[in-house]
């Protein structure tokens, strides 16, 4: 099969609006531009810009129907790993969708804001477009970017682009792929240097999981359900040995890792490889048949039902 990569495809043709799916999305700085950090030792600090990106994914995490399973913002580049539910903003009522709607485009409690919420609901056209758009990927994204761009464009006193083009989407396709592609979104401060351990990761899901830690289960963010058959437990080991199998190649997985991950589709052998494949250079990942599947679709686009 010949290799397309380098072929741009519309959004339209690479995520399915209608069913939704698992995704992994990275947008980065435009040129030399920091998201957050310190550029110098005497420059100035954006490390603010971490905590308001954080905070305002898990704000919208709880507004659109998008369950958040994993996050890392770094200095110039964020990455999130999303479950879209397109079928769960349908089931919203027409009030609940007014109500969330105008919670992500209104930063204060507005006077009359009830009758408000009750005038939109009664707009059908208005609902049908907003109820889409809450369980819709690009405009999920779109809530984080648009806002950080104003917001850093205003302290940086520049106009213009400060992301670099749209977002970029990677399909994951099966349970494997997306516990693989949490992993590996988890670890990037311990990659990049910046943290000697996950759980002291600054700007991650897995230090946020552990300082809030509510139940066992590696569960969406703020919610109970879960595509990823692990624990808490269970995914914190996976990632120490991980760390660890990096330095020493050779390194045996403990007999609990091994049972997780073969839980989850994978021996930990084919899983070191895995994770070692996940340079952002493919349009998915799953097994070879769920990948043979979504390759086949791109080239059409998706048909609604």
């Amino acid at each position: 099969m010949a290799d397309n990569r380098s072929v741009t495809y519309p959004r339209s043709h690479l995520v399915d609006r209608h069913n939704g799916g698992c995704y992994h999305c990275i947008s980065r700085c435009v040129r030399q531009a920091w998201l957050c950090g310190q550029a110098t030792h005497a420059g100035p600090s954006f490390e603010h810009r971490s905590a308001w990106l954080e905070e305002r994914i898990l704000v919208l995490a709880r507004v659109f129907a998008v369950d958040v399973y994993a996050y890392a913002v770094m200095s110039n580049h964020y990455h999130v790993v999303v479950h879209v539910r397109p079928e769960q903003a349908r089931e919203w009522c027409d009030l609940d969708v007014a109500r969330r709607w105008m919670r992500v485009c209104s930063a204060r409690t507005l006077h009359g804001e009830d009758e408000r919420i009750h005038a939109f609901a009664e707009d059908a056209e208005r609902i049908a477009r907003c109820r889409e758009r809450l369980g819709n990927l690009s405009w999920f994204m779109r809530f984080i970017n648009e806002p950080m761009a104003r917001i850093a464009n205003r302290e940086d006193e520049r106009t213009g682009r400060f992301w670099d083009g749209r977002f970029r989407s990677i399909a994951l396709l099966d349970e494997s792929a997306l516990l693989a592609c949490v992993a590996y979104v988890d670890l990037n401060p311990v990659r990049a240097g910046i943290a000697d351990s996950p759980e002291r990761s600054r700007g991650t899901s897995v230090r946020h999981r552990v300082n809030n830690r509510k139940e066992d289960a590696l569960t969406a963010i703020g919610t109970s359900t879960s595509l990823i058959p692990v624990s808490l437990e269970g995914y914190l080991e996976i990632l120490r040995w991980i760390i660890a199998s990096e330095s020493d190649r050779g390194l045996t997985a403990p007999a609990s890792v091994e049972t997780v991950l073969k839980q989850s589709g994978r021996s930990s052998a084919d899983w070191v490889s895995w994770m070692r494949s996940q340079r952002l250079k493919r349009r998915a990942y799953g097994n070879a048949q769920t990948v043979q599947d979504y390759t086949a679709s791109i080239g059409q686009f998706w048909v609604k039902q």
